[in-house]
């Protein structure tokens, strides 16, 4: 289990800095409430991204399913009520904003090296 975490981990700061690095800032990582959570929320321009992250082992996509396969309806129920939630509580973000789904998709092969995968608006409200 912990190795699992610290794996998640890994992956949530690997997408941390890929956001960074194309113009996102971090607003919030890892918010939580009750029934959800939300990874990474960055903000770029007049867009707030609210970004689900999955880390993977190479090996265990032929075990487990993909990762983007793991979020199903009802994690993005929960993703989306979550979201709500955050702009609820912040709501200097809640006018003249547009919000994403976004999923990161990190695959650690067994040399080490990894992969990331950004899908923008893998998924909307409606879905």
């Amino acid at each position: 289990m912990a190795e699992n975490h610290e794996l998640g981990r890994y992956g949530e700061e690997l997408t941390a800095r890929f956001l960074t690095k194309y113009g996102f800032e971090i607003l919030d990582r890892n918010y939580r409430i009750r029934g959800g959570e939300i990874d990474i929320i960055a903000r770029r321009y007049d867009v707030i991204v609210f970004t689900e992250v999955k880390t993977r082992h190479f090996s265990h996509e032929y075990q487990y399913g993909t990762a983007l396969e793991s979020i199903d309806k009802w994690k993005r129920r929960h993703i989306i009520k979550t979201a709500e939630r955050w702009i609820y509580t912040h709501s200097r973000y809640s006018n003249d904003f547009t919000y994403r789904f976004d999923v990161s998709v990190i695959t650690v092969y067994p040399d080490g090296k990894c992969k990331l995968s950004y899908l923008k608006s893998a998924f909307t409200k409606g879905d």
